[in-house]
């Protein structure tokens, strides 16, 4: 970790990941409406057991200490728990991120015993939010929740009775707008009435709502994209620098994430990053608020909090 602040915030070269998203799944049990078809249409086969675990032990050999397992739906993966295990080993930062309609067919307290942190998205739109009220079952297994909503425009006066509810479990919550996807419906929010929304709840809410007051504020200024998060395909392809406007930039099932990063290709792909509309994804706009000495204290002191008393507040 001391190199990759070095690298990133000392010598600002922004080209060391601090995040991966693997996605070890093109499959899932739901149909959102304003889900890009490629996360659960299987359209990408994941690899075995076996090449899973080396793909993680590839990424592990590299500035990375936080990995987050999605989908698709992460739940349909029988070894799952193996997986999760195997990052742990390695030292990581844990995440699952689920729609959480399979959680309860898991051993829970397994889960607790690997995982930092489980996210679950419960809104409108998974058609879960009976699992507002089964927080206390996943406090009782000794998780840690965040809570995850997609935000559009239809749901966005909602969005305070959804935080006033993970609250009373002191779980953190995530409110992430909905991303308009080409040929998905349109549901993104209108940016000016989602970000003076978010700074009203955030003022109310704030050890709750776990937006940065940075990344908030993006939404007017607008951000250059810093690459301190990469996504893995569930077959091991490295996309570069995002889903959005990057592509393959090679298989971590036989390399490791520092080499990939470091090649020629890498720094030629990465250009793409100074050019255009950045993606507005939630992952990719928090930590690049996160690349400065303010946004990363903003962002990691509330949740070194949380790690270390497993409450919100």
């Amino acid at each position: 970790m001391l190199l990759w602040f070095t690298r990133n915030f000392v010598l600002r070269k922004y080209d060391w990941p601090a995040y991966v998203t693997f996605k070890t799944t093109t499959f899932c049990n739901l149909r959102c409406s304003y889900c890009n078809p490629d996360y659960w249409n299987g359209s990408i086969p994941p690899v075995d057991t076996a090449k899973t675990l080396r793909i993680i032990d590839n990424i592990a050999k590299s500035s990375a200490y936080v990995l987050s397992f999605e989908g698709g739906e992460p739940t349909l993966r029988p070894d799952l728990l193996d997986i999760i295990k195997r990052a742990k080993d390695n030292s990581f930062y844990t995440f699952v991120t689920t729609n959480g309609t399979r959680l309860f067919e898991m051993p829970l307290d397994k889960l607790a015993e690997y995982l930092d942190y489980l996210h679950i998205s419960i809104d409108e739109y998974h058609n879960n939010m009976y699992l507002y009220g089964q927080l206390a079952r996943f406090r009782e297994a000794g998780l840690k929740v965040n809570v995850q909503v997609v935000v559009t425009r239809k749901t966005l006066t909602k969005l305070e009775d959804k935080i006033k509810k993970a609250r009373e479990q002191r779980f953190k919550l995530l409110a992430m707008p909905a991303i308009d996807y080409p040929g998905n419906v349109k549901l993104s929010p209108n940016p000016s009435e989602y970000r003076t929304e978010m700074e009203r709840l955030k003022a109310l809410y704030p050890d709750t709502l776990n937006n940065s007051v940075d990344y908030i504020d993006l939404w007017e200024k607008g951000y250059e994209c810093k690459s301190l998060a990469v996504q893995v395909e569930p077959n091991g392809d490295l996309v570069y620098p995002c889903d959005f406007k990057g592509g393959v930039l090679g298989s971590l099932v036989d390399n490791g994430l520092t080499a990939l990063i470091s090649s020629a290709k890498a720094k030629q792909m990465k250009l793409v990053c100074h050019s255009g509309r950045p993606c507005g994804q939630y992952l990719h706009m928090q930590t690049s608020a996160m690349a400065s000495y303010r946004g990363l204290l903003n962002y990691g002191l509330p949740m070194a909090k949380w790690t270390l008393t497993g409450r919100a507040g």
